[in-house]
């Protein structure tokens, strides 16, 4: 004996549910309900939280200046006469001989790391810092913050940088 079953009727569109519905939403509403807030609308605490980061995956030449709103990676070198200027902090996965400044203009959180850190001029927010005469590079990652009012340089260790 076989048993016939009825098709199931399509759902129309006001019994399903939405797609995104609010915890405080009902799975049987009837009318959608907004969830979402424009993010545009939040400002932003931290540059680390931008979701606006340049990544260029080139060595930036001499004569080359780059200008950015938030963070900057650069997949490459930065080549002396070369200008990075970023509101948020400035990674170099190469090596860093240009010109960079980073948490422009008044970002003290912002920070400058590079495999090799050996650049022309380093600017944090609004502080300047250049190599002392005769200086050599370090072979290794580094990173520079502000600490206590100044520029200081740091080995990058185990994959974190120094915070305050």
């Amino acid at each position: 004996m076989t048993k016939e079953i009825p098709p199931t009727p399509a759902p129309t569109p006001s019994s399903n549910p939405p797609l995104n519905p609010s915890p405080n939403a009902s799975l049987n509403a009837k009318e959608p309900v907004p969830v979402t807030k424009d993010v545009r609308e939040a400002p932003i605490k931290d540059a680390r939280e931008s979701t606006d980061t340049l990544f260029i995956r080139r060595t930036v030449r001499s004569g080359q200046a780059i200008h950015h709103d938030s963070n900057v990676v650069v997949l490459g070198d930065v080549n002396p006469g070369a200008e990075i200027v970023a509101g948020g902090d400035i990674i170099v996965w190469g090596v860093l001989r240009g010109m960079v400044h980073a948490g422009y203009p008044d970002n003290e959180n912002a920070i400058v790391c590079s495999l090799q850190l050996s650049p022309v001029q380093l600017r944090i927010a609004h502080l300047l810092s250049r190599p002392p005469e005769g200086f050599e590079a370090q072979p290794r990652p580094e990173v520079a913050t502000i600490r206590e009012g100044q520029i200081v340089v740091e080995t990058w260790v185990s994959g974190r940088s120094p915070r305050k």
